[in-house]
């Protein structure tokens, strides 16, 4: 395991923030009346997908939302019941590889139904490929047809995990392009017979949006993988999670403040004391930032994050349970 030393970590942000469209949005359809949603700004369910008002009702269910064990309405299925009724023994669709790969923070993963999906005013919105397409609603009939040819899609912007470096007083070391710090790594036999590992990581993920604003999010994620001949794999084996961490998630632009026309929807302060159990990728939004523009070159999240980590594979030899601990720990 690395030393527990102080470290900074930098979230490279220099990418470009706002993809343009691929042609002019098609203007001839009319827009669908939008139902109102009386006395709340909770989204109902519409075609199997979460319907919001409008871009601001979404960030603000987002704010209430935080951390929160949000459950499934009537009607529809999150992709994060999706991911936890998964089985090593089955194989797993291409779909959900790819929305798997993503990254999401929790709150997405609780939002989007199974199909990387959901609706805000007059678009369904939909996430491909490390993209997401705005889609008119009065195109739902073509949705299957549309989705075909992602291409064609009028309108869609990046939205993914983005690289992570980490930077200590002996130099910068970039840990490549899977946006992810998994400084913690733990291999054991499950049962003492399966290779696994328990895997504690930090992530970023930013995406934007039609209305010129973008969300950044600092995410700690914990898993459970399984290698067979050649690789690792996500791994569905029930387990025992506690997680008590203390510190801060800061988001600072290239001079180091807080970017221009950005604020904090959650955080920077960080406390988080949870005890869970899950059978999928552990998911914990450490902080979150909406703001409008672009960001300057050389915009990162500085972590400060102090406390313990605890996993153990229910039924399995306790000598195989991990209490990943550090002052600090990222």
């Amino acid at each position: 395991m690395m030393s527990m030393k102080h470290y900074l970590v930098i979230l490279g942000l220099t990418t470009v923030l706002f993809a343009s469209s691929c042609s002019k949005k098609n203007t001839s359809l009319a827009p669908e009346k939008i139902p109102s949603v009386q006395g709340t700004k909770d989204p109902i369910v519409d075609h199997g997908r979460l319907f919001f008002s409008s871009q601001a009702d979404y960030v603000e269910f987002i704010k209430r939302n935080f951390r929160k064990k949000m459950q499934d309405q009537l009607g529809f299925i999150s992709l994060n019941s999706t991911l936890r009724s998964l089985s090593d023994k089955v194989p797993v669709s291409a779909e959900i590889k790819d929305l798997r790969d993503f990254g999401f923070p929790a709150e997405l993963l609780s939002i989007l139904n199974e199909h990387g999906e959901m609706r805000i005013g007059n678009d369904i919105i939909w996430y491909h490929n490390g993209k997401k397409y705005y889609i008119p609603v009065v195109d739902e009939e073509r949705l299957s047809v549309i989705k075909e040819q992602p291409g064609l899609i009028a309108q869609s912007f990046d939205a993914r995990q983005i690289k992570l470096q980490t930077t200590d007083p002996n130099g910068k070391s970039d840990l490549g392009l899977t946006a992810t710090d998994s400084r913690y790594i733990k291999e054991f036999f499950l049962w003492g017979n399966v290779h696994t590992r328990f895997v504690h990581e930090v992530t970023g993920f930013i995406e934007n949006t039609n209305v010129g604003t973008w969300i950044a999010y600092s995410v700690i994620r914990l898993k459970l993988e399984w290698k067979d001949c050649c690789k690792w794999n996500p791994a569905t084996s029930m387990r025992d999670i506690s997680v008590n961490l203390t510190g801060s998630a800061n988001l600072y632009n290239g001079t180091g403040t807080l970017p221009t026309n950005g604020f904090y929807i959650m955080g920077p302060s960080v406390a988080i004391n949870e005890t869970d159990v899950s059978n999928s990728d552990y998911v914990l939004t450490l902080a979150a930032v909406e703001g409008r523009g672009s960001l300057l070159s050389g915009s990162h999240w500085t972590l400060r994050l102090d406390g313990s980590i605890y996993q153990y594979a229910q039924n399995d030899y306790l000598t195989n349970a991990w209490t990943n601990t550090g002052t600090p720990l990222w």
